[in-house]
C-alpha cells in the first residue's frame, strides 16, 4: 500500500513536470512567433517605403521628359 502511495505521488510529480515544460515551450513559441510579427512588419514598411521611392522617382522622370 505504501509502494503504491509513493508511486502515485511520483506520477503526480512527473505530470506537474510535464504540464511545466509544455507552458514553458508554449511560452519560447510565442516569443519566437512575436519575433517573426515583428520582422514582418519591418519588411512591411521597408516595402512600403521602396514602393514610395520607386513612384516619387518615376513621376519625377516622367516629368522631367516632357519638360526637356
Amino acid at each position: 500500500m505504501e509502494r503504491m502511495v509513493r508511486v502515485e505521488e511520483n506520477l503526480r510529480s512527473q505530470r506537474e513536470l510535464l504540464i511545466e515544460m509544455q507552458r514553458s515551450s508554449d511560452r519560447r513559441f510565442e516569443d519566437v512567433n512575436r519575433r517573426f510579427e515583428d520582422q514582418n512588419k519591418r519588411f512591411d514598411a521597408m516595402r512600403w517605403y521602396h514602393i514610395a521611392t520607386l513612384v516619387v522617382l518615376s513621376t519625377m522622370m516622367t516629368v522631367y521628359q516632357f519638360l526637356a
